[in-house]
């Protein structure tokens, strides 16, 4: 993927300075404004990649839990309202949750992020007027920034241990017993976001064992959460003895 990335990375380069030789507009000034173009894109497609999301899991009966963009950050809090912070961060990421378990729908949830990096890409790509140099350079921008998105989200692959949306769907399509790992993960990290008062007995459950380090992602992310809830519950039971003690 790192290749795949690298390669896609100079063909961008490589379109945007063809782009500007043939337009006869090759200098320092057009190559700082397709810099700023494409920083412009980034963001268009970074807002509606998470947008995407957003309303894939609206059309999956899904809650939301947080949506970022860069610094902004609109969380819900335990009162079902929604606040607005502000963070340090440059990413974004939209997290939801099932508002039932026992059946889930994922893929308009996961992957309604690379669909409207698609729907941008398709709508930039018509808008390509050649008879404006500057819109023209924007779209191109736009259309190469789609495409990358959408491979970087769409190929299935992990990033430090961490599955995109495409290695998702391709885990929950493969094993049927993970869906509930996944709807169980979901709801039990929105709780613990919330500091909602958890159950372990809600999340507890017999798994069938797999030979899969995949299958089992989830419901080992489960097991992780409430093993430092018992640890925090029981160093509570033992500062309350502590304090009773005369």
């Amino acid at each position: 993927m790192k290749l795949l990335k690298a390669i896609f990375a100079a063909m961008c380069v490589g379109v945007t300075l063809l782009f500007l030789y043939f337009e006869n507009q090759l200098s320092v000034i057009s190559l700082a404004i397709a810099v700023g173009f494409y920083v412009v894109a980034s963001a268009i497609h970074l807002v509606f990649h998470e947008c995407g999301h957003f309303f894939g899991g609206l059309v999956s009966k899904y809650k939301l839990l947080f949506f970022r963009f860069g610094p902004f950050n609109l969380v819900k809090t335990e009162k079902t309202k929604i606040k607005f912070t502000w963070l340090k961060t440059h990413g974004g990421q939209c997290v939801m949750y099932p508002s039932q378990t026992s059946t889930i729908k994922y893929k308009a949830y996961n992957l309604g992020g690379v669909i409207a990096n698609a729907i941008i890409a398709a709508l930039s790509t018509l808008l390509m007027l050649p008879n404006n140099f500057y819109l023209l350079m924007m779209m191109i921008e736009l259309v190469f920034v789609g495409a990358y998105k959408i491979l970087v989200n769409l190929i299935p692959h992990k990033t430090n241990g961490v599955p995109n949306d495409g290695y998702i769907v391709k885990m929950l399509d493969a094993h049927i017993a993970m869906r509930k790992d996944y709807a169980l993960y979901l709801r039990i990290y929105a709780d613990t976001f919330l500091n909602k008062a958890i159950s372990p007995s809600d999340y507890q459950y017999e798994r069938n064992e797999s030979l899969s380090d995949d299958e089992l992602l989830y419901y080992n992310e489960i097991q992780e959460i409430l093993k430092s809830i018992n640890a925090q519950m029981s160093k509570h039971e033992i500062d309350h003895c502590k304090g009773i003690v005369i």
